[in-house]
């Protein structure tokens, strides 16, 4: 059996085990919000270095449709916050579950892992993330039983999403890290934090993406306090290419530098103009699409444009024999990443010309409309309904017109 295989089988009985022990409630599928560190940082009452006391993991909610574990928590170091004990009880929220030695069988919900975890010692405790859809075998630190960080809150409820004012608990993956970060998070806590997280990327370039994330928000906030909108525009597009992102509210849309793009309007569409037509960045193709119907550029140039790539792209969907399932057989082959990118293409133009209404757009919505009826997939339905609201807006447009004309 290949390791793949033994995991899909492995999650499918943690998922069905669970999904028993809440009683089929469906609330229990969902993707976690994510944080920023420094967010973690600032938002904890009490930043610690501690490990749990082994044995003392017990659950506090058997039977209830949810899972939460209290233990005791040592204290090494206090790093944020003020704090007399050398030991404090803690409360694991629901979602993140202890396990020792990969396993856990409390009565409520029941995880074997312990064939993934066969290396560690046979007390080491494993936190995992279950209370997501996108579950992972990986713990959030090698052990909790050994120095971590933890990053506390009072919270109350089942789910700790509520504040509280009773023991400190942990909610969010994020709330438990490895201590080989302790200088990275320490330096949100400085007088500086910027140089501060520069000089820890310097002397970790393991830190990566996410120290940089932070380092590049810095950069895009100065950016978008720029008075004139054209140096705004062509200082932001290179952090957009990259895909800057940053969650300050996970409500939020998180590209903060195509945001600023959007909010300069019309002046930033011969910019994105230029990135749409660079071979090199078919990959935005979709996206910018999406950008100039939120900027609302209606130009000629720009209907005439979209109306060629339906055109294009029909050609292409003429020459394909799709299968039933060809969204997910094989995603991560060249064909599937393309075809998966034209149909996003195809369904964003059409979208788009139907904003605009223009008449000219009719023929190509049209064209597109008959490939997808021909090639007759579980997904031409979605293209094909685009397509008629995309026509009905036409009509609607055109008939205003002329009853304007008389």
């Amino acid at each position: 059996m290949t390791s793949r295989a033994f995991s899909g089988k492995l999650v499918a009985g943690i998922a069905i085990t669970i999904w028993s022990a809440l009683g089929c409630r469906p609330a229990y599928g969902w993707l976690r919000p994510w944080y920023e560190d420094i967010t973690v940082v600032q938002r904890s009452e009490l930043l610690v270095v501690g490990r749990l006391e082994r044995g003392s993991i017990v659950s506090a909610s058997p039977g209830q449709g949810f899972s939460q574990y209290h233990a005791r928590l040592a204290i090494t170091k206090v790093l944020k916050g003020s704090l007399e004990e050398a030991e404090i009880p803690v409360i694991i929220y629901h979602g993140l579950t202890p396990l020792v030695a990969g396993y856990i069988n409390d009565g409520g919900i029941r995880i074997d892992w312990r064939a993934h975890y066969a290396g560690s010692p046979k007390d080491a405790i494993q936190i995992v993330d279950t209370g997501n859809s996108a579950i992972s075998f990986e713990s959030l630190v090698e052990d909790a039983g050994e120095d971590n960080l933890w990053f506390l809150r009072r919270r109350s409820g089942g789910y700790g999403r509520e504040a509280g004012n009773g023991d400190f608990g942990i909610v969010d993956p994020e709330d438990l890290q490895p201590l080989s970060l302790r200088d990275y998070f320490q330096a949100y806590l400085s007088a500086d934090p910027e140089a501060g997280v520069k000089a820890q990327l310097a002397l970790h370039p393991e830190l990566g993406r996410r120290a940089q994330r932070y380092l590049d928000h810095l950069k895009v906030q100065r950016i978008l306090a720029v008075a004139d909108k054209e140096t705004r525009i062509q200082r932001l597009l290179p952090f957009y290419i990259k895909g800057q992102a940053w969650v300050a509210d996970p409500r939020t849309q998180p590209f903060e530098a195509r945001r600023g793009i959007v909010s300069c309007g019309e002046m930033s569409a011969p910019y994105l103009q230029q990135v749409f037509d660079d071979p090199k960045l078919v990959r935005l193709k979709k996206d910018i699409i999406d950008m100039w119907g939120e900027i609302g550029f209606q130009g000629p140039v720009y209907i005439n444009q979209l109306a060629e790539l339906l055109e294009e792209h029909d050609r292409f969907w003429a020459g394909q024999h799709l299968e039933q399932d060809w969204w997910n057989r094989d995603y991560n082959s060249k064909l599937t990443v393309k075809r998966r990118r034209i149909y996003d293409e195809v369904r964003a133009s059409v979208i788009l010309l139907g904003k605009i209404g223009d008449e000219t757009a009719a023929n190509a919505v049209n064209q597109t409309r008959a490939t997808w009826d021909r090639l007759n997939n579980p997904l031409s339905a979605e293209i094909i309904k685009q397509c008629d609201e995309a026509l009905r807006r036409i009509e609607s447009r055109s008939i205003d017109g002329d009853m304007l004309g008389r």
